[in-house]
């Protein structure tokens, strides 16, 4: 089944890179940031939870590695 979907996608690879290009880029149209939006929402969300676990609720280290990370 796996062997089928690969040999599918490596035939057709031209198609699916324009489909997946596509959605990107209509899913991203309406926005006023445009596709930067597509990477500023990802920050914007992390930094929110570095905030809040951080500062707001005070949590501690995990064997020495931050929350952020």
């Amino acid at each position: 089944m796996q062997r089928d979907f690969l040999s599918v996608v490596k035939r057709d690879g031209r198609t699916v890179w324009s489909l997946a290009l596509n959605d990107f880029k209509r899913r991203h149209a309406g926005s006023h940031f445009g596709v930067a939006w597509a990477f500023v929402q990802p920050v914007i969300t992390i930094l929110v939870f570095w905030f809040v676990f951080e500062f707001g609720l005070r949590t501690q280290t995990v064997q020495g590695v931050p929350f952020l990370v």
